[in-house]
């Protein structure tokens, strides 16, 4: 008897920073709960260099064996195997914060024909605070990058290009898509009272909300006013949760594998969608889809500096693309404007030498070693490159 397999999905993870976009350098495993899941229903996965592939074993009708139920969530852990993949990727992340990225086709963000991962990136509102890396779109689905802080009292909308960068229509993890992770025993941050009233909420695969009550209410009493309150998660399988206390809610993961394994981030696919949806993992006939998801992430953007041996150098300039040089300090050139960290060099770079006339191209900073530098009050993530000339 022959095995025949089908794909069900799969998710091509694709970062600017390289020429042809593939990203390898992110580590793709499922979680303990999902590679049970995966092995009971006759399914199974690989990592093909960018790209995460999940394949079901199907009959002759081309249908799974073992159907898989809307209300199971398929996991999978991110983790960098690049140590610069934080040098060049322009990320909210920081290891030792609470929070890593999720991701998941419950978001449903469209553009043209790619379907996104991620939280879709915010119109722009001059009502908000915008620091150097932010993203903002415009009606168009145009995604820029703040290259200059603004906020509501030092608006400058995205036509601005002293303060904004242009990327294209494309969507990028973000922000938005950062969740605070914790083991069994969280820690929610509150209101000082005495009185506490905490219930959680899990996913409801009939609305995709999380609205689904999982834990009874618990009602937490102190003699003294507290601001932190014990919320006890042992019970739950780990997951995704809404956690409500005295009328507030916070959106948590619960994993301790993600809190103590280095996770950089959480692939979340869900089953509850209509088959007609674009982001349904089956068809009408129940048939798998074989779609394809995208997660994208952006270049970092810093400032280059060149550092001359001598006072010999007199302008460093690329006409080509736009890119102008001030020089502040004797023998220092640095670029006027955030630049992309890019897989392969620019060729325009031109150097004016006083003694050998005009040197194309030179070498651009690299990637290994970020440094800060401070330009008319702000402080930019910086790569310096030391010229011998």
């Amino acid at each position: 008897m022959s095995l025949r397999y089908k794909i069900v999905f799969s998710v091509a993870i694709l970062h600017e920073y390289y020429t042809n976009k593939f990203c390898e350098d992110l580590a793709v495993t499922p979680s303990t709960a999902t590679a049970a899941i995966l092995k009971g229903h006759g399914m199974v996965w690989k990592q093909a260099g960018h790209k995460l592939i999940v394949l079901t074993r199907v009959d002759d009708a081309g249908k799974p064996y073992v159907k898989l139920s809307p209300s199971i969530k398929l996991s999978f852990y991110l983790r960098i195997n690049n140590p610069y993949f934080n040098n060049y990727t322009n990320l909210s992340y920081h290891p030792a914060e609470p929070l890593r990225y999720y991701f998941s086709n419950g978001n449903q963000v469209k553009i043209g024909t790619d379907l996104y991962l991620n939280l879709k990136i915010a119109a722009y509102n001059n009502a908000r605070q915008y620091p150097i890396g932010s993203f903002a779109a415009n009606a168009a689905k145009d995604v820029f990058e703040s290259i200059k802080p603004s906020n509501s009292g030092n608006a400058h909308a995205l036509s601005d290009v002293g303060y904004w960068m242009k990327l294209g229509k494309f969507q990028y993890a973000n922000a938005a898509d950062l969740i605070e992770i914790t083991p069994f025993l969280y820690l929610f941050n509150t209101v000082a009272a005495t009185n506490f009233v905490v219930s959680v909420f899990g996913f409801n695969p009939a609305n995709g909300n999380y609205d689904k009550q999982v834990t009874d209410p618990v009602n937490i009493a102190f003699d003294t006013p507290q601001t932190t309150v014990p919320v006890r998660l042992e019970a739950l399988p780990p997951g995704k949760y809404r956690v409500n206390v005295n009328g507030t809610d916070k959106l948590i993961y619960l994993d301790g594998d993600v809190v103590y394994r280095n996770v950089f981030g959480v692939l979340e696919l869900v089953n509850n969608l209509p088959a007609a949806n674009d982001f349904a993992l089956f068809d009408a006939a129940g048939k798998p889809k074989g779609t394809l998801f995208t997660l994208q992430f952006a270049s970092r953007a810093v400032i280059w500096k060149y550092l001359s041996r001598t006072s010999d150098v007199t302008t460093i300039e690329d006409t080509a693309n736009n890119i102008t040089f001030s020089s502040d300090t004797v023998n220092q050139f640095t670029s006027d404007k955030p630049i992309p960290l890019k897989e392969i060099p620019l060729t325009t770079i031109l150097l004016k030498s006083a003694t050998l006339g005009d040197i194309l191209p030179i070498a651009n900073p690299g990637k290994d070693r970020l440094g800060t530098i401070v330009r008319a009050g702000n402080t930019y993530l910086c790569s310096e490159l030391h010229l011998n000339y």
